[in-house]
């Protein structure tokens, strides 16, 4: 269970995260994927290649 200041700086970076959330995994995404290209056969590459996997994760 979390605690209460858990909970709350959760609550707090919801507005970033609406806000950022797509840049943020793209970036990961493109990040973890060029350190990593054996996970490539995990992910859709066609959204990959549309530059749409943060959005057909959630």
């Amino acid at each position: 269970m979390l605690d209460e200041k858990t909970k709350q700086t959760v609550k707090e970076t919801i507005p970033f995260l609406e806000a950022k959330g797509t840049e943020i995994t793209s970036l990961f995404y493109k990040n973890m994927l060029a350190a990593h290209p054996e996970l490539l056969n995990i992910f859709n590459e066609n959204n990959q290649k549309k530059r749409i996997t943060a959005k057909s994760t959630r």
